[in-house]
């Protein structure tokens, strides 16, 4: 069997496993749908560095009403070909909450031609006026579809929540991910995504799923 046959097995297993960790939520669980819409301009420095700004758009209670709104910049350096480090910050209004959310990212990737495998750690911090902090370590396992004359780069990937808290750490939640980068032009890409969302070891978990589109320019 091809080492890339193997990579999608394993991968396979994994998600599996992922997924199965819903599996003890409670009975009573509630459920929402979701559209995610983002807009993103990226600007390359060099070769390793480059910096960009998005503005998103979340709607909840089936898509019916603004959930949240958040501008996010980011810098990401890679140091290596297969290896990307990012300092982020995201501005949020939710009703009459704001949020000040900082966090980073390292991302390896590894070629099993023609697909890449990637592992991402996020380190996340999340202020809000009169709550503690919330801190969350999550980590993300994504596997894409990539050639070089195809402007279609589809993927899945699975994320698990770990919430690091005052009161007790533990993982409590999960997404499960597919979708695709489409190339527009030089310049433009879009992507669609199908995400399904579960709450973990809570007393009144929330299942979503959740579309989000977005638009990606190379400035």
């Amino acid at each position: 069997m091809k080492a890339s046959h193997i990579l999608i097995v394993r991968f396979i297993l994994l998600l599996c496993l992922v997924c199965s960790a819903g599996l003890g939520v409670h009975a009573q669980e509630q459920s929402d749908f979701e559209s995610w819409n983002y807009l993103r301009f990226r600007y390359k420095m060099s070769k390793k560095l480059a910096v960009s700004f998005e503005q998103q758009l979340r709607l909840s209670e089936n898509a019916s009403r603004m959930d949240n709104v958040f501008s996010e910049v980011q810098v990401s350096y890679r140091p290596a070909k297969r290896l990307e480090c990012t300092a982020d910050y995201r501005l949020a209004f939710r009703g009459s909450a704001v949020t000040h959310r900082i966090f980073t990212n390292i991302t390896a990737t590894k070629r099993y031609k023609p697909f890449d495998l990637s592992g991402r750690l996020r380190l996340q911090r999340t202020y809000e006026r009169h709550s503690n902090p919330t801190d969350y370590v999550r980590f993300k396992l994504k596997l894409r579809y990539s050639r070089k004359k195809i402007d279609w780069n589809p993927h899945v990937a699975a994320e698990l929540f770990y919430n690091v808290g005052y009161k007790g750490s533990r993982f409590n939640n999960y997404r499960f991910e597919v979708g695709t980068k489409y190339r527009i032009n030089k310049r433009l890409d879009g992507a669609i995504l199908l995400i399904h969302q579960q709450e973990i070891n809570r007393e009144d978990p929330w299942l979503t799923n959740i579309v989000k589109l977005g638009l990606v320019y190379g400035l």
